[in-house]
């Protein structure tokens, strides 16, 4: 009686002769007959070898992912980036030395811009924080961007329409725009609902061209 596995992988198999056992190791087409014993200590060293990658690969991967469950999502942008609890699927921050400043609750986060970055609360509205973790403008919004000259943009929940608030979450450009940009570069572009063609703005809300 016979029992093996394909030669073609190069696996053990066994022939069994009366009472006598067998290994045999096949390599491609070529095939060396081997002792019990020596398959044995082959088996042996192999599952050390194992052993050893793992202890010193992943095992180390592994505590370190339940040291810090978190991964860096963001770049840097003034001096903080937004990273993701793997467990959780919540976002928080850490400054540049890789510390978590602020603690992952957030269900979305956005970068940091003059001080402060958009996130977004359980219930899906978004709001703006401080470095140090503290809603600065509360979650209330459909969207919200990030603060570029003093002002971000923000869309109306209601309306689905767009304006500017100024860092302290007062409304200074009211939410009537279909489409805007920012004012990283000064003033921002816009666009009306029904409009074929983008306007500039100022910080004001006024058309300047």
């Amino acid at each position: 009686m016979r029992w093996c596995k394909d030669k073609q992988k190069g696996f053990f198999f066994q022939t069994f002769q009366g009472k006598s056992t067998r290994f045999i190791l096949y390599c491609s087409h070529l095939f060396v007959p081997l002792p019990t014993t020596k398959v044995k200590r082959i088996m042996k060293s192999i599952i050390r070898i194992l052993f050893a990658a793992f202890m010193l690969l992943v095992l180390p991967l592994n505590m370190s992912a339940q040291r810090n469950p978190w991964v860096i999502i963001g770049d840097f942008s003034d001096g903080m980036a937004y990273v993701k609890n793997q467990r959780t699927e919540l976002y928080g921050y850490v400054n540049q030395n890789k510390k978590l400043v602020i603690p992952c609750k957030w269900s979305r986060a956005g970068d940091f811009h003059d001080g402060l970055a958009y996130v977004q609360d359980k219930n899906g509205k978004w709001g703006h924080i401080n470095k140090q973790g503290n809603l600065i403008n509360p979650c209330k919004w459909a969207e919200a961007g990030s603060f570029f000259g003093g002002l971000a943009s923000v869309k109306d929940p209601k309306t689905l329409l767009y304006g500017f608030i100024d860092k302290k979450g007062k409304l200074v450009i009211p939410c009537k725009w279909a489409y805007v940009g920012d004012f990283r570069n000064g003033p921002a572009n816009a666009k009306e609902s029904g409009a074929d063609h983008w306007v500039t703005i100022d910080k004001t809300g006024n058309i300047v061209e």
